[in-house]
């Protein structure tokens, strides 16, 4: 039947790729939106990286797969660790094709540590080393010796270094997906791309109207976008060498992206609103980790951009409503007897602290409602001082999107920061004396709500598409390749994107059950690993 080919591109945006795609400024674009469908992809909320690619790969939502963020709450205990592949709670697609099928899975994020599959995998973002992430292990040979696992801009403080090093890492890792595809050839294969997602984090804000018109032609930092779109642009001219006449190739990104205007702190919202305290003998008794001797750049953002040290205060008031030295401010250090309600994260998400459910729960099943509204009041009235507008756009309730076993993991409510344009931020929950403040690792875009979907292919019918679902990806690739679609999967088959004569689609068994025992990872790894995220801002 031919094969699939997925290629990802974290972070691509819609309106620069078909713009410039359009103007045939990115020929092999425009040569797929010409024989293909092309149009938006609604991604998760949040538009996180974790979840979008895990629902993307398991096609169902992350109330059933298990993943809404880089950490989740250790078991018993209000400290984060860190979210690996073996927490997953829902199979991913190599574990439920048909028989004899071979497929590739390269450098897709919430992948490590790699499991058996038929075919390869090659583990991506958070990879300890790339020998740590490779299966079966003989391929760590056609990596080449320039592969490297990421590269993100605040671990440079010179965007000419950063760059340097980022166009090397997505050259070498294209050579490597080659050498991979050429030499395996699976029947389905999923290859991630991340440059396009690191270089607009940290360059959004240098795009300006000329940097829109004449692409390239600035000679400054704003044209590092379009630059990167070019380098993609190559790469996927290599992809369409090698589809064949029954073959089909996707183009998908997790999420598109924006400017980024300002870090929001909830949990100083949550204090000045009564709802969250901290233990004046708990920071007393806290002692910050000092910066290691050895520490470099990549490792030490934090450090650097932290503010700075501030003897404790006499009145434990002002220490309970966190107005101290923030370095002692923690998950460690919170009073949890007086506190209702608690931010962690990415984006924006708020967790109750419930009785049977978080280790020292105060909040009855009959105080849920009340404190809901609390937290809603406390948030709404949060107002950008530049602008004077709301910074919060709505709150969900996690019933109303999730659904599904990991229902009672997910935060309690979802804060929906107008346009993405603001965001919390895992590693600096505690850092705000105000509600909204600069952004703390200089990075001037974030994501957006809808990336792009592409399809080209014998069964493709060409020409604009209605906004599909990051959830529809996989069934729709499935009946690509005429594999029976498993029947109990949340996204479904982008039946408009066909040529009439292939719309009827062949559904087979659900997808099978895994047992998620994330103890089965030894906790010495998990917790070097840890470490490093946490020396790297994902997690204070």
């Amino acid at each position: 039947m031919g094969r699939v080919f997925i290629i990802g591109i974290d972070g691509a945006e819609p309106t620069l790729l078909y713009r410039w795609a359009g103007e045939g400024r990115l020929s092999n674009f425009r040569a797929l939106l010409d024989r293909g469908a092309w149009g938006r992809l609604r991604s998760t909320i949040h538009p996180l990286t974790p979840q979008a690619w895990t629902s993307l790969i398991t096609g169902v939502n992350p109330g059933r797969h298990g993943i809404f963020d880089f950490g989740k709450r250790a078991r018993d205990s209000y400290q984060i660790e860190l979210v690996t592949s073996r927490d997953r709670a829902a199979p991913a697609f190599w574990r439920f094709a048909p028989p004899g099928a071979r497929v590739g899975v390269a450098n897709v994020p919430l992948t490590w540590p790699p499991e058996p599959l038929p075919g390869f995998m090659v583990t991506g973002m958070h990879t300890p080393r790339a020998a740590d992430g490779v299966w079966p292990p003989e391929i760590l040979a056609e990596l080449g010796d320039g592969y490297r696992i990421d590269v993100m801009a605040h671990w440079y403080e010179q965007h000419d270094r950063f760059l340097a090093d980022l166009f090397a890492m997505h050259d070498a890792r294209h050579a490597a997906f080659l050498r991979l595809m050429d030499h395996h050839r699976p029947d389905l294969s999923l290859l991630v791309y991340v440059a396009a997602d690191r270089v607009q984090h940290a360059l959004w804000g240098a795009l300006t109207p000329a940097h829109l018109d004449q692409p390239g032609r600035q000679g400054d930092a704003g044209d590092s976008i379009f630059v990167t779109y070019a380098a993609l642009d190559r790469a996927l001219g290599d992809w369409l060498e090698r589809v064949a006449p029954d073959d089909h190739l996707l183009v998908v990104s997790d999420h598109g992206f924006g400017d980024l205007r300002r870090d929001v702190y909830l949990n100083r919202v949550l204090i000045d609103a009564g709802l969250l305290r901290f233990d004046p003998a708990k920071v007393r008794a806290f002692d910050p980790p000092p910066l290691p001797p050895d520490a470099d750049v990549q490792h030490t953002w934090m450090h650097r951009t932290a503010p700075s040290a501030e003897e404790l205060p006499g009145d434990d008031d002002l220490i309970a409503r966190g107005l101290c030295d923030v370095r002692r401010l923690n998950f460690e250090t919170v009073d949890w007897s007086r506190t209702v309600a608690y931010s962690r994260g990415l984006c924006g998400n708020v967790w109750l602290n419930l009785v049977g459910r978080e280790p020292e729960g105060v909040v009855t099943a009959a105080q849920i409602q009340d404190v809901r509204r609390r937290v809603r009041e406390a948030l709404s009235a949060v107002r950008d001082p530049d602008d004077g507008l709301p910074v919060v756009d709505r709150i969900v309730d996690k019933e109303e999107i999730y659904r599904g076993p990991c229902l009672d993991e997910a935060p309690d409510l979802l804060v929906i920061m107008r346009d993405y344009a603001y965001t919390t931020r895992g590693a600096t929950e505690f850092w705000g004396r105000e509600p909204v403040g600069p952004v703390v690792v200089g990075h001037t875009g974030n994501h957006r709500q809808y990336g792009v979907i592409m399809a080209a292919g014998p069964k493709i019918q060409p020409g604009p598409m209605p906004d599909a679902d990051i959830l529809d990806v996989l069934p729709t690739v499935f009946h690509l390749l005429d594999w029976p679609t498993p029947s109990d999967l949340d996204g479904r088959v982008v039946t408009e994107i066909l040529r009439p004569a292939f719309r009827q689609v062949r559904y087979g068994a659900p997808t099978p059950a895994i047992v998620r025992d994330p103890r089965d990872f030894a906790a010495q790894e998990r917790e070097a690993i840890l470490a490093q995220l946490r020396a790297l801002g994902y997690f204070g």
